[in-house]
C-alpha cells in the first residue's frame, strides 16, 4: 500500500505566497529594465567626447552660439563657392546688410595647408576692377576654415559681389595669389 501525505495548508500557503511574490517582483522589475534599457541605447549615440577636445572658440561655434554674430536669417544672404581647379573643395559664403553693419561669413571644406600658407578671403566688383581681402581664414576642431569679416559702420559693401578665396604665402605681399574658390552673390 501506498503512504499518503497530508500537504498541510501551510505548506500549500508557503509555495502559493512565494510563487505570487515572484510574479510581482518580476511585474515591477520589467518596466525598470525596459526603460533603462532605453536610457542605455540613447546613451550609446551620444557624443561622449570630453569638454577640453571640443571645439569651442571655432568660427561655426561662434556664429551658432552669438546672438550678436549670428546672420538674421530674414536679412542674410547665402552662396556656394566652387573648388575653381577643379577639386572637391568648397565653401558657403554668406553676407548680412543691417542699418549699422555689414557682416560677410564663410565656412569652407579645403585641405590642409602647410607651414608658412594662409586662405585669405576676398570681395570684389568686377567693373570697375576693385577688391580688397577680408582676412585670413581660421581652422575650426572640425577640419573646416572659417571667416567672420564686418565692414566699416555706414559704408556700403553691396556691389562687392564676387567672393575669392586665394591659397596664399605668408610673405608679406599684399597681392592675391592661387585662385581656390571663387562665387557670386
Amino acid at each position: 500500500m501506498r503512504r499518503y501525505y497530508y500537504r498541510s495548508g501551510k505548506q500549500s500557503f508557503g509555495r502559493r505566497f512565494s510563487f505570487g511574490f515572484v510574479k510581482v517582483v518580476l511585474v515591477l522589475l520589467a518596466p525598470v529594465v525596459f526603460i533603462g534599457g532605453i536610457l542605455w541605447f540613447r546613451a550609446q549615440g551620444e557624443d561622449n567626447t570630453p569638454p577640453s577636445q571640443k571645439a569651442e572658440s571655432s568660427i561655426v561655434n561662434v556664429l551658432e552660439q552669438s546672438n550678436d554674430l549670428a546672420p538674421d536669417e530674414r536679412d542674410r544672404e547665402e552662396i556656394e563657392l566652387v573648388d575653381v581647379r577643379g577639386g572637391t573643395s568648397w565653401a558657403i559664403a554668406s553676407r548680412q546688410v543691417d542699418d549699422r553693419l555689414f557682416r560677410h561669413t564663410i565656412v569652407a571644406y579645403l585641405p590642409e595647408i602647410s607651414e608658412g600658407y594662409t586662405y585669405e578671403g576676398w570681395l570684389l566688383i568686377e567693373e570697375p576692377f576693385i577688391f580688397f581681402s577680408t582676412g585670413n581664414f581660421q581652422p575650426n576642431a572640425d577640419g573646416t576654415f572659417g571667416l567672420v569679416w564686418e565692414g566699416d559702420l555706414g559704408k556700403d559693401y553691396v556691389n562687392y559681389s564676387k567672393v575669392i578665396v586665394t591659397l596664399e604665402p605668408i610673405d608679406g605681399d599684399d597681392a592675391p595669389a592661387e585662385h581656390i574658390l571663387d562665387g557670386e552673390f
